[in-house]
């Protein structure tokens, strides 16, 4: 009887809620089947059809290694055939339009809420990635300690969570820390922002961390700058490897080999600019 009087409770508050729109285009969205949403649910509920066909998909052909996205039969993306990037990961979408604006929402105006559809889809691209691993752990790309006093929270913990709900696997958000406060990296060619994020991530606790695979998650990548180092901090205490994905990877990259200030952000700089992130 309990559960017959939750599941009308429930099937009541689906019927008479307010109904929910899109997050981009205010339309009105269907609600779910059942009482109870899914995981695929927390998407259809956040944004309509239209405006998820919007969003600029990763998709082949893309780079063997980063997965940034590459023309024609190039199996490297120019960042990893300078040998600037050697750490395995995905992206969901390229970093430009709909996914910058729904980043920028995130982490500039706090709308925490758009992490859970945006941390589920990075869950689904992961699950490709990680597919040859056993057992391994998701850890969030930390931000600076001042940093998140500031904002108050890190997107990256948000998008774990989610993903983690797909991917079935433990987060560990202490495993890493950012003992270095970085120059904002918006301006920096490729060799400066490796320059600029050296020694800025120190594992916590290298018993934890000794012969284990780690998925690293955040919400931007760019050059791998912050990646790597996160990863190379990993490896370090004794990983066995280490991945990516992310949300948004950045395209426009090619003047960044040689020259700095192209205008792509690593992590987001732009919003993060003076963060120490």
């Amino acid at each position: 009887m309990r559960f017959l009087r939750t599941l009308i409770a429930e099937a009541e508050q689906m019927l008479f809620a307010p109904a929910k729109t899109c997050y981009l285009c205010e339309r009105p969205l269907r609600p779910p089947v059942l009482p109870w949403p899914s995981l695929i649910d927390e998407v259809l509920m956040s944004f309509c059809p239209t405006c998820l066909r919007r969003i600029p998909w990763v998709v082949p052909p893309f780079c063997e290694r980063c997965g940034r996205p590459v023309a024609g039969d190039e199996a490297l993306c120019p960042i990893c055939h300078s040998g600037a990037e050697t750490l395995k990961g995905r992206s969901l979408a390229v970093y430009d339009g709909v996914i910058k604006r729904l980043l920028d929402d995130v982490s500039v105006k706090g709308v925490r809420e758009l992490a859970d559809p945006l941390g589920y889809l990075i869950g689904v691209v992961a699950e490709e990635l990680v597919r040859d691993w056993g057992s391994f752990v998701i850890v969030p790309v930390p931000l600076h300690s001042e940093r998140l006093v500031e904002r108050g929270f890190n997107q990256a913990d948000l998008l774990a969570a989610s993903a983690a709900r797909v991917l079935r696997r433990p987060v560990w958000g202490d495993v890493l820390e950012r003992k270095k406060a970085t120059s904002p990296q918006n301006r920096l060619s490729v060799s400066e922002r490796r320059i600029n994020m050296a020694g800025a991530f120190a594992v916590t606790r290298p018993d934890r961390v000794a012969n284990g695979r780690f998925l690293l998650i955040d919400d931007v990548h760019t050059t791998g700058a912050t990646l790597s180092e996160a990863a190379a901090a990993l490896m370090r205490a004794g990983a066995a490897e280490v991945r990516f994905v992310t949300v948004g990877v950045a395209v426009a990259l090619k003047d960044m080999l040689d020259l700095p200030g192209s205008g792509q952000e690593e992590n987001g700089e732009k919003h993060r600019k003076g963060s120490g992130k």
